[in-house]
């Protein structure tokens, strides 16, 4: 999955001016929050993280960082994102568990 850097340093942008619905501006601001806290990595002491820990957070950032780019794309051409909606609430679910659990 590719993710193209520009498209989602615009979601942010986007967010604020175009979206006028609360609940999906603060689900934005939550899932754009776990990214940049994936980001960051292991901030506490434990045991290193394996590899497979490492693709399991890095695969549920980048579909979080998708679903972003897909919701503020339908917002700016005025269609209904409902359905990307659900699967960002549920990819922010699956991101905020990892990093609880492996970070």
């Amino acid at each position: 999955m590719i993710i193209f850097k520009k498209q989602y340093e615009r979601v942010n942008a986007i967010k604020d001016e175009a979206i006028d619905d609360e609940g999906l501006r603060e689900l934005l601001d939550e899932a754009h929050a776990l990214v940049v806290r994936a980001g960051e990595g292991v901030k506490s002491e434990r045991s290193p993280v394996t590899i497979v820990e490492k693709m399991q957070i890095s695969d549920a950032t980048k579909l979080v960082e998708k679903l972003m780019i897909d919701i503020a794309k339908d917002v700016k051409k005025g269609r209904p994102a409902d359905k990307d909606c659900e699967k960002l609430k549920k990819a922010v679910t699956a991101l905020k568990t990892s990093i609880d659990n492996i970070l």
